[in-house]
């Protein structure tokens, strides 16, 4: 399959169009969840290190295990859940600054959300790859 048909297969396309989302919405977070946690929240130096600490806390919990669950739950299963998931942990930070209950502590535990949703979306991502454009294309 060459890579003209790749871009050209339904699947593919999909698949791509999450990854970019998945991609786009790990740098946001990042950037902005730091950004609110100083500029909005006045946090303490030790809170903005914890969440960037927490970013690695999907990977250290379930890196050894998340492939054995994809394989039994599904891999597009997996990756649209993860998806919505981590879009509704990033909805979570306005919706918690209009109602006045965003607080550090919240903003770290998006994180580890946001982290554990990484971990299951790459890991089914690198699964489901070579089924979708072929193992010589990938």
């Amino acid at each position: 399959m060459s890579v003209e048909a790749n871009l050209k297969a339904p699947a593919f396309r999909q698949l791509w169009g999450a990854n970019l989302f998945t991609n786009v919405a790990a740098l946001f977070f990042t950037f902005s969840a730091n950004v609110i946690m100083v500029n909005v929240l006045h946090a303490s130096a030790f809170a903005v290190g914890l969440l960037d600490a927490v970013t690695y806390t999907g990977t250290l919990l379930f890196g050894f295990v998340v492939g054995t669950w994809i394989d039994r739950w599904g891999h597009k299963r997996v990756l649209v859940v993860s998806t919505i998931l981590r879009g509704c942990a990033l909805a979570f930070i306005p919706i918690a600054y209009f109602a006045g209950i965003l607080t550090p502590w919240r903003i770290i535990v998006l994180g580890v959300a946001v982290s554990i949703c990484d971990v299951f979306f790459q890991t089914a991502h690198t699964s489901v790859l070579p089924s979708i454009v072929g193992r010589d294309h990938v």
